[in-house]
């Protein structure tokens, strides 16, 4: 069941990891938004910002529990700095590009207690819809596995 309301609004389901894009860091987000607007002409942008993780909405439909509880089990009490280096790459409504893990043990950590809904973690959001940047990633070849959207 797709819990991305983004997702939702435009009747898709989220996708599996293998179509995710990965990014070791916001360097190769800045080079996609490069070849971006080379290829196509236009001025999209980079930023970082806080966010409140109930604004976090995955992309992804595979997220291994293990993963999660391991990243939350390391601290839970730096889990929100940890979960920021390197920062998460969302779209410009929130949905998570690369970071997925890290997401769900921000929001594990809230149902445990050790962080508020509306904490902030630090992202990097990429101005587009999640839909288009994971498009314009698949053109690119930062997904794991090329596919046709």
């Amino acid at each position: 069941q797709c819990v991305n309301p983004e997702f939702k609004q435009l009747g898709f389901g989220q996708l599996p990891r293998r179509m995710m894009p990965q990014f070791p860091s916001v360097k190769e987000a800045r080079a996609l938004i490069s070849k971006i607007n080379k290829r196509f002409h236009l001025q999209v942008k980079g930023s970082f910002k806080q966010v409140s993780i109930h604004q976090l909405h995955p992309t992804q439909n595979e997220i291994s529990r293990s993963r999660v509880e391991d990243i939350l089990n390391k601290n839970p009490k730096t889990v929100l700095e940890r979960a920021s280096k390197p920062p998460m790459i969302t779209s410009n409504t929130g949905s998570v590009i690369d970071g997925h893990h890290r997401s769900e043990a921000l929001k594990m950590a809230v149902k445990q207690g050790y962080l508020k809904s509306s904490d902030k973690v630090r992202v990097f959001i990429i101005d587009l819809p999640a839909w288009t940047i994971l498009s314009m990633a698949n053109l690119f070849g930062y997904n794991k596995e090329s596919q046709s959207f």
